[in-house]
């Protein structure tokens, strides 16, 4: 498997326990209108207010012929143990925002040793700032701000666990922040 390597590359560069690389090929990743559809119905709060979430990312016909010329990539996988001290932070977005650092370390060194061209995707989009600029204004952290999963219509929970990943809801035991690398 072509991600194989990026997996061994990253895990040598991996410092943080809670966090699992675990490949994928670009055919198990399904680009769904459906899936887009939940960012719209119940409207998502980022929903035309995120510049990395819809109506402000490309059409999925776009983000389908892009990613066809990946090989695959690597889901990367911070778990948290499910207790109140977790929840308190999610609501601050911490992990949200570990996982973002980690990607774009990871994806530094997917584009400087497996291909230039080399992308991150979060769950639940950039929560970087507490409010994306507005309408017209460029994004204050352009280099460390990723996409969502879901605005780009990647069913990230099926993928997940027909990966092996523990995906519960609703939630029981830990919580898994994903992010996806393609490369």
């Amino acid at each position: 498997m072509y991600a194989n390597n990026l997996v061994t590359l990253l895990e040598k560069q991996n410092t943080d326990p809670r966090i699992k690389i675990v490949p994928f090929d670009i055919c198990d990743v399904r680009v769904e209108e459906n899936v887009r559809l939940k960012c719209m119905i119940p409207p998502c709060p980022n929903y035309g207010r995120n510049i990395f979430c819809p109506p402000n990312l490309p059409d999925l016909g776009f983000i389908r012929t892009a990613l066809s010329a990946y090989k695959g990539g690597v889901l990367i996988v911070l778990t948290i143990p499910y207790t109140e001290k977790a929840l308190e932070e999610i609501r601050s977005s911490k992990p949200q925002n570990e996982l973002i650092k980690i990607l774009g370390s990871f994806e530094k060194t997917a584009c400087t040793h497996v291909n230039h061209l080399a992308f991150g995707l979060t769950v639940g989009g950039c929560k970087l700032c507490d409010k994306c600029p507005p309408a017209g204004e460029p994004c204050r952290r352009p280099l460390e701000a990723h996409p969502g999963i879901t605005g780009f219509g990647i069913d990230i929970t099926t993928l997940a666990r027909k990966l092996g990943i523990n995906i519960q809801w609703p939630v029981e035991t830990e919580i898994n922040f994903m992010a996806m690398l393609f490369a």
